[in-house]
């Protein structure tokens, strides 16, 4: 497959432990390969190759723990973004260093009910005389963007701005990652404000870009395609 240049070109690598065996470990093109059919058997779209590479070789530093950022993947609807993400997590899983996948929704009406920081303790491990509470491992929120604001006892919040802020700090302590999928794009086109920056603010989208490698999937909507192909039978 001819090389496509790519935003995760540039991933620096950190020492990988490997455990005692009679096979050399593979390499990262050798996992690369591996990846990319299995993307393929578990339903990714490959007609856009961008968006195949990208997820491929996201997934390849993660299992030879080659990266220490997330993912921010951003894009129209239909583009394979929270499919990607169901796959990275049950990839994170695999290899036992645990991920949990939400939605910014269900964060936003779970906040309501029950008010940020009982909210935010499911999210973030915490370690009490030698008892870890909470979320152990890295944390995908999927469509960041889509909830609204969360109201409890009548203090309105954005659940997101307090989840990246706490998570950014569990980050810099221990290496747990965040991955976020959005339909919004950072800035909208031609203004200086808009999208994500608008409705977070610059911290919290700093934050991001420093926690996760910030990449855009494109084409048409997979999902449309589909209805037209079957309806067209």
């Amino acid at each position: 497959m001819k090389h496509i240049p790519n935003a995760l070109d540039s991933l620096t690598g950190i020492p990988q432990a490997q455990a005692p065996t009679d096979k050399p470990p593979l390499t990262y093109d050798e996992t690369l390969a591996l990846i990319e059919v299995r993307l393929i058997e578990l339903g990714f779209d490959d007609r856009v190759p961008y968006n195949y590479r990208t997820i491929s070789r996201y997934l390849a530093h993660i299992v030879k723990r080659t990266t220490k950022r997330g993912i921010w993947i951003d894009g129209a609807v239909g583009t394979g973004k929270t499919l990607a993400m169901t796959i990275l997590c049950k990839q994170l899983n695999k290899i036992r260093h645990g991920g949990k996948i939400v939605t910014a929704r269900r964060i936003s009406m779970d906040v309501s009910k029950l008010g940020i920081s009982e909210v935010l303790d499911k999210f973030i491990s915490k370690t009490y005389d030698g008892l870890t509470t909470g979320l152990r491992g890295d944390l995908i929120v999927d469509d960041i963007g889509s909830e609204s604001a969360s109201s409890h006892y009548g203090i309105k919040s954005w659940p997101v701005i307090d989840l990246v802020a706490e998570r950014y700090e569990l980050w810099q302590a221990t290496g747990q990652r965040m991955h976020i999928t959005t339909n919004i794009p950072e800035t909208v086109p031609g203004t200086d404000a808009g999208g994500l920056l608008e409705r977070y603010g610059p911290r919290t989208v700093s934050r991001l870009h420093e926690m996760c490698h910030h990449v855009s999937f494109t084409g048409s909507d997979r999902r449309r395609d589909q209805q037209t192909a079957t309806s067209g039978r």
